[in-house]
Formats: structure tokens, C-alpha cells, sequence
């Protein structure tokens, strides 16, 4: 695959907290896959990504207002 999905976005949550430790490496892990140009190929900058203490309520909110207009 040469091109990218460039109508493609996405907000990936991995709080990385409590009893969902993991979460934090599934979302590093969905985000290489989404970036990846021979899998989904979406553009780095289409994608955003949100672990540990930057997946605040607040950062989540404005990442989908983001989202949403774009």
C-alpha cells in the first residue's frame, strides 16, 4: 500500500491505571498498526493518541471536539 487514508482519524485512549495497566500498550500498539503505511496507513498527524496522565477528561474532550471537526 502507497498511499495514505488520509480521510482516516482516530483518538486512542490507554489510561494505563489501576487494574487496566495493559491499555496503555494496546492503544501504543493500535496506533503503530494505524500509522503503519503497509496496514492502514493513516497520517501520524491523524491520529492521536492519549496514555497515562495526558488522557485526562479534559485532554479526552478536546480531542474529540478536535476529531469532530476536522
Amino acid at each position: 500500500m502507497n498511499k495514505y487514508f488520509t480521510n482516516g482519524f482516530a483518538v486512542i485512549i490507554g489510561t494505563g491505571s489501576f487494574d487496566i495497566l495493559k491499555t496503555k500498550d494496546d492503544a501504543i500498539g493500535l496506533e503503530k498498526i494505524l500509522i503503519d503505511p503497509e496496514r492502514c496507513a493513516y497520517p501520524k498527524g491523524n491520529v492521536k493518541l492519549l496514555t497515562c496522565e495526558d488522557s485526562s477528561r479534559k485532554n479526552i474532550l478536546n480531542a474529540l471536539e478536535s476529531l469532530s471537526n476536522k
